[in-house]
This record gives structure tokens, C-alpha cells and sequence, in this order.
């Protein structure tokens, strides 16, 4: 009796799947949309027509009311077939299963890190490798969400065609990017006009934090370019993709600020992600402690 809790229905029936995957026996599962106790029944104790025992799987088990729960357990142990049970939410029925996959309360920093395992994963069984620029782009682009991962991911295996490498340009190429205005604009007030104009929590507290570390970027690299005098071949090399008004802008605002304003912005931001990821949950404290530091960076 295996259960997978996962909120989000493209991840759960996902790895439903792989969990039927070992099994090896597409033929003999059966997919039930009730739980109510006799279909559930008759549909473990009934052989599979392919031979062998039949696999049913039944998914949001976390609809299930109590007293229906009560008369499931009494099947349990089940002693004949195999029984899959998804669940997008808590259930009393996921403290009876002999294994349970659970993501209900993963921290966001987890899920971040699964997804970049996922993307990989798919990369090397493609054989393709992906620029640390290039991949930290493709996340910083994309909501955390692992069927939008997957269909970008997609759209660049077959963009790319037969190079065995991706980089930067194929990401902003190709891939579509997901974020909200609300997101890229809440980083941009952050970073180049000190302000903050509205909470940050748990909900939005990554997305942003990801925003607003390709503005410090963005920033950086035109600061450091205005620093070193740089000829303008190397601005566009540097710059595929920033709109001539938008570059022009940023261009005065980082000339204001100097690299140093941006440089200590990546540090403390860097900072402040650890420290999110090291207990504390004040999340709206953490962006007003790292917006205070970032303000005092900036020359008066």
C-alpha cells in the first residue's frame, strides 16, 4: 500500500506513475474515482484478467470523509492486490499506508532544489550539459512549477537541435517567461528605488528574492562595464536581450550607484536566503533587513 501526497495534480500523478512504472504492469491497473467501500473492495479482491493481482489506484484521498475512512482501514492490511492511494491534501488515510510519499509540508527551498535535480536529470539523460548562467536563468525566469519546468525544458532540447549545450542566449531565446509584472516590478522598486510596496511572505518570499537578484545582476554588469569603459561591442555581447530605453535608464541609475552598491546588494541577498533557509520564517522581515542594508549601500 503505497500513498503520494503532493498538492500539485501534474507532480502527484507524476510520480503515481512512477510508482506503477515498477510494477511493470500497465495491463493490470485500474483506476477507480470513488471510495466508496464496496467498489474499493471488489476492485482489490478481483483479479487482474491479465493474471496476476490488479493495482488500483485511487487519487485525492484527502476528500474522504471520516466515517468513510473508518470503514476503508478495516481492508487493511490488504492481502490481495495493490492499492495506490494519491492525495493532494491532509488525510486520516495516509496514516494507515505501509509507505507514504509526502510533500504536503515541503519547504520551498526543498522543492527548489527537487526541481533543479528534476531539470538535470532530464538534461543528462538527453546529454546535453547547460551554462551555470543559462540554468540559473531558465529558474530565475520560471515559476517553481515542474510542468512549466518540464514544458520549457522541452522547447530548449528542441530548439537547440543537435548542439549538446546550452547557454544563456538559448534560455532568453526560447523560453517564456512566467513571472508576474507585479513580481519583476516589486524587484526593480527594490533595487533601484529602495522601496518596498508590499509584503513579502512565504508565498512570493523565493520568486522575489530570484527577481531581484537579476536586477542586482543586471546592475553589476552595467556598473562594472561603465567602470571599465568598455567599448560598446562588449556592451551588446554582455546585453543580448535589455531594451534600449530600459538600458538607457539603468545605464544613468548605475552610474549612480557604482558596482559596490550592487556587489554588496548580491551579498547580502545571499545572506538573507541563508538565513531563510537556517529557521527563520519571518520572511517580511528578512526582505525589510535586506532592503534596509541594500539603502545603506547606496551613496547618499
Amino acid at each position: 500500500m503505497v500513498a503520494v501526497a503532493v498538492a500539485d495534480d501534474y507532480e502527484r500523478n507524476q510520480l503515481i506513475d512512477q510508482v506503477l512504472a515498477v510494477f511493470n504492469s500497465p495491463d493490470r491497473v485500474v483506476r477507480i474515482n470513488t471510495f466508496e467501500f464496496t467498489t474499493v473492495r471488489e476492485a482489490l479482491e478481483t483479479a487482474s484478467l491479465f493474471g496476476g493481482e490488479t493495482i488500483v489506484v485511487l487519487d485525492e484521498a484527502d476528500k474522504l470523509l471520516k466515517a468513510d475512512v473508518t470503514k476503508l482501514q478495516t481492508l487493511f492490511p490488504v492481502t490481495f492486490g495493490h492499492l495506490i492511494v494519491g492525495a493532494k491534501g491532509k488525510s486520516p488515510l495516509l496514516g494507515v499506508m505501509e509507505h507514504v510519499f509526502d510533500l504536503l509540508e515541503e519547504k520551498p527551498w526543498d522543492k527548489e532544489k527537487r526541481l533543479h535535480e528534476l531539470v538535470h536529470t532530464k538534461l543528462r539523460s538527453a546529454n546535453v550539459s547547460i551554462s551555470a548562467d543559462a540554468t540559473h536563468l531558465f529558474f530565475d525566469r520560471l515559476d517553481k512549477d515542474a510542468s512549466v519546468l518540464e514544458n520549457e525544458l522541452d522547447k530548449l532540447l528542441c530548439y537547440i537541435g543537435d548542439k549538446k549545450h546550452i547557454d544563456a542566449d538559448d534560455v532568453l531565446a526560447i523560453t517564456s517567461s512566467t513571472h508576474t509584472a507585479t513580481t519583476w516590478h516589486l524587484a526593480e522598486e527594490i533595487v533601484w528605488e529602495k522601496k518596498l510596496s508590499e509584503a513579502v511572505d512565504e508565498t512570493n518570499f523565493h520568486m522575489v528574492t530570484a527577481a531581484v537578484r537579476s536586477q542586482l545582476q543586471l546592475g553589476l554588469k552595467i556598473a562594472s562595464l561603465l567602470e571599465r569603459n568598455a567599448p560598446q561591442g562588449e556592451w551588446s555581447e554582455a546585453l543580448p536581450r535589455v531594451f534600449a530605453k530600459t538600458l538607457e535608464k539603468r545605464t544613468a541609475q548605475a552610474a549612480r550607484f557604482g558596482s559596490r552598491y550592487f556587489s554588496r546588494g548580491l551579498i547580502a541577498l545571499f545572506d538573507m536566503e541563508l538565513r531563510s533557509r537556517t529557521g527563520s520564517s519571518e520572511f517580511e522581515g528578512l526582505f525589510d533587513w535586506f532592503r534596509s542594508s541594500l539603502s545603506s549601500y547606496a551613496p547618499r
